[in-house]
């Protein structure tokens, strides 16, 4: 039996729930250091509810030493291993490294960076082995969250990949949202009214899919039924 503390939640265990209690089992679940990640935890989930337990799609956030979220980020299209591999770009010319860039950018001066160049992100990522990461799987496709029926076939799995895509991205909102992560950069419009805390993830996830549908229906000039 495998007893190794899991950091990886489902995203169906979370559907039914408000925000705020998301936001309280995010704080409490288990965060795996940095120090301690290995290549093939990002490929797969022991512990699910789903029947897939491949690693490909969702959110993640990162932590500092104390607990406190400091990034929040999504894989939508590139899988979990690729994507939070990518943030380790030991360089400032690399464009997907965000999280080390911030980390850099929070822990030496600019006249260090200025100096050291890369050498300055290799000192950082070994400075930064008590942080830690924590992952929300997304892999089922959207026909769990809302009621909305489409036409099944290859025009269906054409539609797939951007439904799934949305779902992401509204989840992906409802996380900065909720943490404030201070290496995020600050969107103007909040993913849900303040005074609608009492709403389940299910229910903001359901709108910005039908948000999305209706938004292709009228890309392609289809017809609602």
């Amino acid at each position: 039996m495998n007893t190794t503390p899991n950091f990886k939640i489902d995203l169906v265990s979370l559907l039914d729930r408000t925000p705020a209690e998301v936001e309280t089992i995010v704080k409490t679940n288990y965060k795996c250091p940095l120090k301690d990640l290995k290549f093939l935890d990002l490929l797969t989930n022991p512990v699910t509810v789903s029947k897939d337990r491949t690693l490909r799609h969702g959110v993640y956030v990162f932590f500092d030493q104390n607990g406190n979220p400091l990034y929040v980020g999504m894989c939508a299209s590139s899988h979990f291993a690729r994507r939070i591999g990518a943030h380790f770009g030991l360089s400032p010319n690399y464009s997907d490294n965000q999280f080390l860039d911030g980390m850099v950018k929070k822990l030496r001066t600019q006249k260090e960076r200025d100096r050291e160049r890369w050498q300055v992100y290799a000192h950082t990522v070994r400075e930064i082995g008590d942080h830690s990461l924590l992952l929300v799987a997304v892999n089922t496709l959207p026909e769990y969250i809302t009621d909305l029926q489409w036409k099944r076939g290859e025009e269906r799995k054409k539609r797939d990949s951007t439904e799934k895509e949305a779902v992401i991205k509204q989840l992906e909102k409802i996380f900065i949202r909720l943490f404030n992560p201070c290496l995020n950069i600050q969107g103007k419009r909040n993913p849900y009214e303040p005074d609608a805390k009492l709403r389940t993830i299910r229910e903001y996830l359901a709108d910005a899919l039908k948000k999305h549908q209706k938004e292709q229906c009228l890309k392609h000039g289809e017809r609602k039924k």
